[in-house]
């Protein structure tokens, strides 16, 4: 990500406008974690983060359990954000739930 976009996506945050995903990637893990943790600040009310944020790894969610947690609704707020960690340790079908989520996010 560029300086350029990460101004944008800073003003887009402070300004509560969110696309409906974001794919965040590249070798710098402490940044990729900084990013994650300010747009989950900046969507997820702290009230009711216990209901409206879940954050799971690839390797350890089956596709089943992905789907459900993709199209769980918001509860008591506006949105929910779902973090999905290493997304290339997805199996197939996992990766294939996504994408279709994807299409079509909520």
């Amino acid at each position: 990500m560029g300086a350029s976009d990460l101004r944008g996506l800073q003003k887009a945050l402070a300004a509560q406008r969110f696309e409906p995903a974001y794919y965040l990637f590249g070798d710098d893990e402490h940044r990729k974690d900084a990013l994650t943790r300010q747009i989950v600040a900046a969507a997820v009310d702290p009230v009711t983060r216990d209901f409206n944020l879940d954050m799971i790894r690839g390797a350890e969610v089956d596709p089943q359990g992905l789907d459900a947690i993709l199209q769980t609704l918001p509860m008591m707020a506006a949105r929910r954000v779902v973090v999905v960690r290493d997304t290339g340790a997805l199996r197939k079908d996992g990766r294939a739930a996504l994408e279709r989520y994807l299409e079509s996010p909520s």
